[in-house]
Order: C-alpha cells, then sequence, then structure tokens
C-alpha cells in the first residue's frame, strides 16, 4: 500500500495569526512514515509561535481547511487535542494491565487506582451548566476546519463511567479527524490499476497515527522529560530522535546529566 506525500515548503512564518508558507516547495515526505511527528506536535506549547515556525519548517502545514495557512490557535487546539488523547490512553492501558492482573488474580485494587485516575482527570474537564445545573464534561477540541466545544452529560450510575467518557472523548476526536481519509485508484503508465491511501493533510495524518496507537499500539513516556510518544518497541525508554540516523535527543541529554552528576560529586568531595 502506497500513500500520497505531502509538501514543505522553504519558509514558514506566523502573521497576524496565521503560520504562513513562502517560496518553493523544498521537498515531499510520507508522514506516515515518522511517528515522531505526534510527539513534537503534541509538544507545541500555546504562545510559542516560534515553536510552531519551526514544526512547519521540518514538517509542512497542518492543513486547515485543506489549505496551507493554519490559524495558530486551530493548531495549538489540536495540539492540546494530542495531549489529552495521550494522557488518556495511558490511563485507559493501566486500567486494561489491571484488569487482566484481576481476572488472573482476582485483585481490585489495580482497577480501582485507574478507576480514581480517572476520576481526578475527568473532574479537571467538568464543568456546570449555569441555566440547567446539569454537570457536564467541556473543553476545546479541534477539527480539521474548526474548534468546537465538545459536552457530554455523566452517567453516575456506571462504575466506570469516568473511564468510558474518557473513551469516548478519543473515539470523538479521533473518528472526526480522520473522515476524509481514503484511498484512491492511480492509473500506471502500463495501464494497471493501482491504490494509494490518501490522506489530505498533516494533521489527519496525525490522528491516524494516534488512531493506531489508540487500537493496539505502544504508548511510552520519556524517561528524561516526562513527554508521552509513539513506542516501537518495549525497549524505547526515550523521546525518538527526529532523524532515525541520529541519537535521540532525550536519551543524549539523559546520558550527559547521569555523567555529569558524579562528576560533580566527586568536585564537591575535592573541595
Amino acid at each position: 500500500m502506497e500513500f500520497l506525500d505531502l509538501q514543505v515548503y522553504e519558509r514558514y512564518k506566523v502573521i497576524d495569526g496565521v503560520l504562513t508558507p513562502s517560496g518553493n516547495v523544498k521537498r515531499t515526505y510520507n508522514p506516515l512514515e515518522h511517528t515522531a511527528i505526534v510527539n513534537e506536535f503534541g509538544r507545541l506549547g500555546e504562545g510559542d509561535t516560534r515553536a510552531v515556525e519551526r514544526f512547519a519548517l521540518k514538517w509542512g502545514s497542518l492543513g486547515y481547511q485543506h489549505k496551507q495557512a493554519d490559524p495558530v490557535s486551530w493548531i495549538w487546539a489540536h495540539a492540546r487535542n494530542v495531549r489529552l488523547i495521550f494522557a488518556i490512553l495511558e490511563i485507559l492501558q493501566n486500567y486494561q494491565v489491571a484488569l487482566d492482573f484481576k481476572n488472573e488474580d482476582e485483585d481490585e485494587f489495580g482497577v480501582e487506582c485507574a478507576r480514581e485516575d480517572a476520576h481526578d482527570f475527568i473532574e479537571t474537564l467538568t464543568v456546570e451548566d449555569e441555566k440547567t445545573g446539569n454537570t457536564y464534561i467541556g473543553f476545546v477540541g479541534g477539527l480539521i476546519d474548526k474548534s468546537v466545544l465538545w459536552q457530554w452529560e455523566i452517567n453516575s450510575k456506571d462504575a466506570n463511567k469516568e473511564l468510558r467518557l474518557m473513551a469516548n472523548i478519543i473515539s470523538k476526536l479521533l473518528t472526526y479527524n480522520v473522515l476524509t481519509v481514503g484511498r484512491e485508484a492511480i492509473v500506471t503508465p502500463d495501464l494497471t490499476i493501482k491504490s494509494k491511501f490518501k490522506v489530505p493533510t498533516l494533521i489527519q495524518a496525525i490522528y491516524w497515527m494516534l488512531m493506531d496507537i489508540a487500537e493496539g499500539g505502544e504508548l511510552g513516556k520519556c524517561k528524561f522529560c516526562g513527554s508521552y510518544f509513539i513506542r516501537q518497541s518495549k525497549r524505547e525508554k526515550y523521546c525518538p530522535p527526529t532523524d532515525p540516523k541520529k541519537e535521540s535527543k532525550c536519551a543524549l541529554a539523559y546520558r550527559q546529566r547521569k555523567y555529569r552528576k558524579p562528576k560533580e560529586e566527586k568536585d564537591n568531595d575535592k573541595a
């Protein structure tokens, strides 16, 4: 299966709140071959337009309304989505591990811990409707062409209500952001038909990869910086390198810090 490539331009600048490309196309690439994109995108902090420009120079525009110009407020809403999805996936995966353990040893402790974690997390998203007094989960989430306020009412009778709610949040965010992903039939020079997967925009490629991780992929948490990342194997402990030929920056920083600490202790002993 082949994928249609995305374009990266020579320059990107945030002008009047919109990330805008200029110059010629400097390269094309298949984003689904680079899971590091998801990790880097999730780390984009609100207000840091320079970080947005650096991200775009490496990976291109996100694809607001399938165009090249992206409002930064929209970009940051999607970056929040990614961080939210990663945080929820960690809790849901912990619940599944605890559930397997409970089924083997009939121990409820891990399951109850996961439920408590879910309850505490959902409380950070809880808002009250001033008119009706009903409690909802509300947050601003990004969609392909806009940012919207998501709301869910809580079913208080379900023992797993917060966990189920978290799973539904992920389901909505992923589904709405990959709706136009599909296949395209291509006629080859020798008059055969070949299909390519069409992921029209970078933001959709990001959600496509997130859907893979939600469906049973490996979620890692960096030993150095604490950021979540898509793990290719259980041995990975640090954020992956953006260039596969180079070492992870977090792995290098962790090793340097480990080396410096004993050296500093030795110097202090001598002093």
